[in-house]
């Protein structure tokens, strides 16, 4: 597909502007945006289930959840998520961590969902991080009751945090998926060590979202911020980059330090001022080979991998690391 570099340049520039960061001389890239695909309170959400799933087809249930969108079942609102500390207590600088992972696009075969899945559950995360296209070829409940709910995918439901994306609109409303899960259609929550996390939907219209994400974290001045969607904003992949998705970015202020995304059947990492994204679509049978030419911002880009992305947060920053299904680390970063 033809390149746009002049429209590129323009949603850098302006996403730039919004968020706070622009390098005086710089040169953008001539590889920018590709485009392609096309109620608001606080929010905090515990996807859990009462027990730990099994792969017999029951989807989680219980927990606690309130929305920033309309969501299909009800909950019980709660102001925090839990992290893992380790050190002292009791001293300012104790020390604290938590620890995530995350991937999308469960595409079949559903062995190679297991395996990712299985090494997800390996790395003992304290949430999961879901993101998007959990099920195929669409995302009713039937689908969901046999074939990801016989993963090792579910056996981390207790602590997934999900998101959806275009495979569970296949079905109207995503209804599966929102029955499955128990989630809003969009929602926020303290990750722990100060971090907040807010999943958002890029299925759905943006514009309650960007509302919803400019009172929440003006309620959370002093929190760090990591967002995730379905469709990235940037990618080298074979769907491109989604110019309009750069409102969300530029909706946290130039705060979010991190953002993940799947979509794209491949994994890759990048930058824009002080961001840094991923894409991680690798949660099936990840695909390739990717294109040469890559977007803006792109630093590493690695197809026919299926893997997860691990990650550690504490006060002070964060680290990430691409771990395959064999347990082999392909990309580290940090930040």
């Amino acid at each position: 597909m033809p390149r746009r570099p002049q429209s590129r340049r323009r949603l850098v520039l302006e996403v730039a502007l919004v968020t706070g960061f622009l390098v005086v001389g710089s040169v953008l890239p001539s590889t920018a945006l590709r485009p392609r695909d096309g109620g608001a309170s606080t929010v905090v959400a515990r996807v859990s289930a009462a027990g730990s799933a099994t792969t017999s087809g029951t989807p989680p249930t219980g927990g606690t959840s309130t929305t920033g969108g309309t969501s299909t079942t009800g909950g019980t609102s709660t102001t925090s998520g839990a992290a893992t500390t380790s050190g002292t207590a009791g001293a300012a600088g104790t020390a604290c961590s938590v620890s995530i992972v995350a991937a999308g696009d469960f595409s079949t075969p559903l062995p190679d969902v297991d395996k990712t899945g299985r090494e997800a559950a390996t790395l003992a995360p304290t949430y999961a991080l879901l993101l998007g296209d959990l099920q195929y070829v669409d995302g009713s409940l039937a689908s969901y009751l046999a074939g990801y709910a016989t993963t090792a995918w579910s056996k981390l439901n207790p602590i997934a945090k999900p998101t959806p994306g275009n495979h569970d609109y296949k079905t109207p409303g995503a209804a599966g998926y929102f029955s499955y899960f128990g989630v809003a259609p969009y929602y926020a929550y303290n990750l722990g060590c100060g971090w907040r996390a807010y999943s958002l939907n890029s299925e759905v219209d943006l514009t309650s979202q960007i509302a919803f994400v400019a009172a929440d974290i003006a309620a959370h001045p002093n929190k760090r911020l990591i967002a995730y969607w379905h469709k990235p904003v940037w990618s080298s992949g074979r769907h491109g980059d989604n110019a309009k998705f750069a409102k969300l970015i530029a909706a946290f202020g130039g705060r979010l330090e991190v953002a993940l995304w799947g979509h794209d059947h491949d994994y890759e990492r990048g930058s824009s001022g002080p961001l840094t994204w991923f894409v991680v679509g690798t949660g099936g049978s990840a695909e390739g080979p990717m294109p040469t030419t890559r977007t803006t911002g792109s630093k590493v880009a690695i197809d026919q991998v299926p893997g997860v992305l691990s990650m550690t947060f504490t006060r002070t920053g964060w680290a990430a690391s691409f771990v395959d299904t064999a347990g082999m680390t392909r990309d580290t970063a940090a930040g």
